[in-house]
């Protein structure tokens, strides 16, 4: 199952139905969840199979921060090199994806930063090209995608998970962005 399904379906039918890790390994059989994620469980190899050091090493060689868990945590869609450009940045887009049900207002973000509103919009222009409004948007938007294309909810349902208050008003941002519906482009 792709990993971004994993939201409809606990939705619809709790953790029974799959298990939740990013990858496994056990004696001669291996799998991961595809892309990067092949990265993280081969320094687990290295790790297992060599030592740490060596993984670590790697790790300095690709200068890639790797993920040190093994499930995936509602964490899907991250954009892990934003922490590396800026740490303040980082933190902001944590919490924002941390709140996609109920998004957090950019000042209630800042006032948790200790940061004041217009260092942190210079900082969304200067590295990410957009508002910190229009990022949150993003993210929400994305989660809509991601849930229209892999669970059987209501656009009404999805719209109130992905924090807009009605149907109406995510079919309004989902257009402007993707250039069509929500329904129809759950029948692409």
């Amino acid at each position: 199952m792709p990993h971004e399904a994993i939201i409809g379906f606990r939705r619809n039918g709790g953790d029974a139905f799959f298990d939740d890790r990013l990858f496994d390994f056990e004696q001669d059989c291996f799998w991961a969840a595809g892309g990067v994620v092949t990265i993280v469980m081969a320094l687990e190899l290295i790790a297992h199979f060599a030592s740490l050091r060596l993984a670590r090493r790697v790790v300095e060689i690709l200068n890639y921060k790797p993920l040190y868990k093994g499930r995936a945590e509602g964490r899907f869609g991250i954009d892990w090199s934003i922490p590396r450009v800026d740490r303040m940045l980082g933190k902001t887009v944590e919490i924002m994806q941390a709140n996609v049900e109920t998004p957090t207002a950019i000042a209630e973000i800042c006032k948790r930063l200790d940061m004041p509103s217009w260092q942190l919009r210079r900082l969304f222009h200067r590295h990410l090209e957009m508002s910190p409004q229009a990022y949150d948007l993003e993210i929400r938007l994305d989660r809509a995608m991601n849930l229209l294309r892999s669970s059987q909810e209501t656009v009404g349902t999805i719209a109130l998970m992905c924090g807009f208050p009605a149907s109406e008003s995510l079919s309004r941002a989902y257009r402007e962005r993707f250039g069509l519906s929500p329904r129809k482009d759950r029948k692409l």
